[in-house]
């Protein structure tokens, strides 16, 4: 994988049309010149440090402050506080997530899933829509109520089960000087207006992706001169060439060795890459005057990838990412914020098939031969290797109405990404932040050394470690139940009736 710094900037990426792994620069020139490296990977569990994602990143780059009280490091903290504030989840994210399981929940029946010796684990099966819809109305509904009642199972909330920051505050607020244990709450949130229009939000967004994108009533995908969605949309992709359905709890033995990271109980997968830094937070390293080469993990859950053919037998590795956010009904675009953040987004998932999928048409034989069979067409010559031209991405919005696919669905090709300036980018916020720890394992650092960027770009409104920040607004803090008598514990399970 190795390739000098004067070739990367000899054969740059920006506008080149194909690109190689090695040429992306993902793993550092073994010749370090002058100066001795150690190499520092990870072993198969979390670590704080060296294992990032794009979520991760953003906070950090949002407030360095708030990913340092999210990550569990700070000393002095209750963990049961820690853990609230890090599970609180908002009424558009708990719809997004249920939205996000329902198309999965298409996507695995439309799915085949073969061994390595060619055999079917897995068939596609038939899927009833209306009905996932209903399940999917109804879970969200229960969200609410759960969150509200402060019911979840096992006593802890997480993905499937949010505890929404909406109802901590107006618990609070409902609260006030009072004891907790002395009030009456009612039985429903005071917003559950707020709840019937994130409903209507999360049915519409399902409908949209199963007409627009699964099924393609319009007829959108009929003309696509490149070739990246099959006329008669998603539901066209042959089942073997389905390659990935928003992949967190899986098995890769049949599709590769990949290293998969362990993270509670869950096997997510990763892109890597190497950082050198000259004094790494390693004691030994520090003492012999070695500088390291970090190889970090950053995590990549896509929602969608498969494989697909142009006529010509030209082939494509499509990823596809479920986006809620609402379109500019003049420009049919997101916010600027989010179409940049997005961006970002979609370079980490492009570094991320560059790097697994490099051996997809040896790896994948078996499927492509038995979707050509299929589809009675003759196997064409496949490339040795995959390369960034062959790789596409886009974000699909799926709220919202009165847009169609094209202004939905805007793929870019990997190779238009100029990724040597974004991997150049990425290495140096990495080794930045791996500066501001005095070591790896266990991960050590202090408050001080995370700055609270987030008040000059006033984000400290939305951020769930306000609470825990003690260079927070005080009119930010007062709408939060935190206070040293643990008031975050109380109202956790307030009483229904005032004690006698």
């Amino acid at each position: 994988m190795a390739s000098s710094s004067s070739q990367l900037k000899q054969d740059g990426l920006a506008g080149r049309g194909c690109v190689t792994l090695d040429q992306l620069g993902l793993s550092l020139p073994r010749d370090a010149g002058s100066v001795d490296f150690a190499d520092i990977k990870a072993d198969a569990s979390f670590n704080r440090v060296i294992d990032e994602s794009h979520t991760s990143l953003v906070v950090q780059e949002q407030c360095e402050r708030a990913w340092y009280l999210s990550s569990g490091l700070a000393q002095g903290i209750s963990t049961d506080e820690q853990h609230l504030l890090r599970s609180l989840s908002s009424y558009l994210g708990g719809a997004g997530s249920v939205v996000h399981e329902a198309i999965r929940r298409v996507l695995d029946a439309h799915r085949e899933k073969l061994n390595p010796e060619g055999r079917v684990l897995k068939a596609p099966a038939a899927y009833n829509f209306e009905q996932i819809l209903q399940s999917a109305a109804e879970r969200f509904d229960f969200m609410e109520g759960a969150s509200w009642d402060d019911f979840f199972p096992n006593g802890r909330s997480d993905r499937d089960h949010p505890r929404f920051r909406e109802h901590l505050k107006l618990k609070h607020l409902l609260v006030g000087s009072a004891s907790p244990a002395h009030v009456a709450l009612p039985e429903t949130s005071p917003d559950h207006q707020s709840f019937k229009r994130y409903r209507e939000v999360l049915v519409q967004a399902l409908n949209n992706w199963h007409e627009i994108f699964y099924l393609d009533r319009d007829g959108a995908f009929q003309d696509d001169p490149r070739h990246l969605v099959p006329p008669g949309g998603l539901k066209a992709i042959d089942p073997a060439l389905v390659l990935e359905v928003e992949e967190k709890n899986i098995s890769y033995a049949k599709h590769d060795s990949f290293e998969i990271l362990g993270l509670g109980g869950l096997s997510i997968p990763y892109y890597e890459i190497e950082v050198p830094v000259a004094r790494p937070p390693v004691k030994e390293l520090i003492q012999r005057g070695l500088g390291a080469r970090i190889s970090f993990r950053v995590k990549a859950v896509l929602d969608f990838v498969y494989l697909t053919f142009t006529p010509a037998g030209d082939p494509r590795l499509v990823a596809m990412d479920w986006k809620t956010n609402r379109l500019d009904e003049f420009s049919g675009k997101p916010a600027i914020e989010a179409q940049e953040e997005h961006l970002v987004q979609l370079k980490h998932y492009a570094l991320y098939l560059l790097q697994r999928y490099r051996d997809v048409f040896q790896r994948f034989d078996e499927e492509i031969k038995r979707a050509f069979g299929r589809a009675h067409r003759p196997l064409p010559q496949l490339p040795k290797e995959l390369t960034a031209d062959m790789v596409f991405l886009g974000d699909a919005y799926i709220a919202g109405e009165g847009l169609s696919a094209p202004y939905r669905f805007r793929p870019v090709c990997a190779a238009d990404l100029d990724l040597d300036t974004f991997v150049q980018g990425l290495r140096a916020r990495l080794a930045a932040k791996a500066g501001k720890f005095s070591s790896i394992w266990p991960p050590v650092t202090q408050i001080e050394r995370w700055a609270p960027s987030g008040l000059a770009k006033e984000r400290c409104d939305g951020c769930n470690q306000a609470p825990l920040c003690p260079d927070a607004p005080l009119h930010v803090k007062e709408e939060w139940p935190v206070s040293a008598s643990e008031m975050l514990s109380q109202l956790k399970r307030p009483r229904r009736t005032p004690l006698l």
